[in-house]
């Protein structure tokens, strides 16, 4: 599915980036109904200058409900449902933040770039009704889908230099400790799992977990400074 695989792909770049939909901007300056009115600004960045309306929120949401690892409340479900909503929220503000920021970095996306990846996504599919059904389906057009695209080469690129510049492999000690405490304690007999078998995948996942780290960091102290207000 088209949602699945953008999220899937945003999320490999470093497990925050979460974005789907038109990718247009609502600027509104009076908060409404979010339940009834698509338009609705749900939450403000730097004063207003950039917002997220209640249709980009539902459309985020819906794609997340493509995932099946991720657990979506129904309306029902009034409490989970608005905690869900608020959780969603701030990623997508920090989702944003993280954007402009790669953007202020110098980091672009030419269409070249952004069409090998359309490529890539459209071979998965048989053929071209079943690639704008999955678009259907996903709520997305090829607009949408281009910019989503956009955004994370974006955001990857911005990735790969902090990655350079910080030092974010792990040691000898640090792949042996995670062996020692997290895949040890599972082994059994008949499912012992050498440490050498399994050493560089640790290593990948420490240095992913780090530059997470990293991140997350300078996420925070920009979210700190963003003038960020969630109106749900």
């Amino acid at each position: 599915m088209i949602g699945a695989l953008v999220v899937a792909g945003l999320l490999g770049a470093g497990g925050l980036i979460w974005l789907t939909g038109t990718g247009k901007n609502l600027l509104q300056s009076v908060h409404t109904d979010t339940a009834q009115d698509v338009s609705a600004i749900v939450a403000s960045i730097h004063g207003g200058q950039t917002t997220i309306t209640r249709g980009q929120l539902d459309e985020q949401i819906h794609a997340l409900a493509q995932n099946p690892q991720i657990q979506v409340p129904d309306a029902s479900q009034k409490e989970e449902r608005t905690k869900f909503e608020h959780l969603v929220v701030d990623q997508m503000v920090r989702d944003r933040i993280l954007f402009d920021e790669a953007q202020k970095q110098g980091f672009t996306a030419d269409d070249t770039a952004i069409d090998a990846q359309l490529t890539t996504i459209t071979e998965q599919y048989k053929d071209t009704a079943a690639f704008e059904q999955a678009l259907a389906a996903a709520q997305l057009d090829r607009d949408a889908l281009r910019e989503n695209i956009r955004h994370q080469l974006v955001v990857d690129q911005y990735y790969k230099k902090i990655t350079a510049e910080q030092t974010i492999a792990p040691t000898p000690e640090e792949i042996r400790a995670f062996y020692d405490q997290q895949i040890v304690p599972q082994q059994t007999a008949s499912t012992t799992i050498a440490f050498e078998t399994v050493a560089d995948q640790i290593k990948t996942h420490l240095e992913q977990q780090k530059t997470q780290e990293v991140i997350n960091g300078i996420v925070d102290g920009l979210y700190a400074s963003a003038e960020v207000t969630i109106l749900i």
